[in-house]
């Protein structure tokens, strides 16, 4: 996992191929990936979310990775493919004021899934105060329940790139 500051653009927690990510939380007490900002100064677009990034099948191009991404990650390879990889757990898990504009033609989401394959579990997640998705998919198999997106500035669940995974019980709220 990396983790970089609250403040710059390019911002964001990033589990990157190979790695887990275990964030698990309660009904009662949800894991809380937020602003680095005090309480009442936090905005949309303080910081890029959480992005996680698989092995899964995807139909992304080098072209595409490089006008869509192009943060130095590297995203799933459809010659070593795994649609069953576990990219970790998060269950109980919410992501606010993220979705940061890293340039003109790049915004990050709050819950962004690069390629992420099935064998991940994604259980009582909640994006809100989002700068552009809420919550998007890029390829992969990963599969999704009990799902809010809330205060998004564009799309609320989005996904491009084959995705192929499920989604079950999903609220997406202005």
């Amino acid at each position: 996992m990396k983790m970089t500051p609250g403040q710059s653009p390019a911002s964001s927690v990033i589990i990157d191929q190979g790695a887990t990510i275990t964030a698990i939380g309660t009904a009662a007490s949800p894991i809380t990936f937020t602003s680095g900002k005090d309480v009442g100064q936090r905005a949309p677009q303080d910081w890029g979310g959480l992005i996680i990034r698989g092995r899964a099948t995807h139909n992304f191009t080098t072209a595409t990775f490089t006008t869509e991404f192009d943060d130095g990650g590297v995203v799933g390879s459809n010659n070593s493919a795994n649609d069953t990889e576990s990219s970790g757990t998060l269950k109980y898990v919410r992501v606010e004021f993220a979705g940061k504009q890293a340039t003109s033609l790049k915004e990050y989401n709050g819950f962004t899934f690069e390629a992420v394959g099935s064998g991940t579990t994604v259980d009582f997640i909640h994006a809100h105060n989002v700068g552009d998705d809420g919550i998007e998919f890029f390829g992969g198999t990963v599969n999704v329940k009990h799902v809010i997106s809330s205060a998004f500035g564009d799309d609320g669940f989005d996904w491009t790139y084959g995705w192929r995974g499920k989604a079950q019980y999903v609220i997406v709220s202005m």
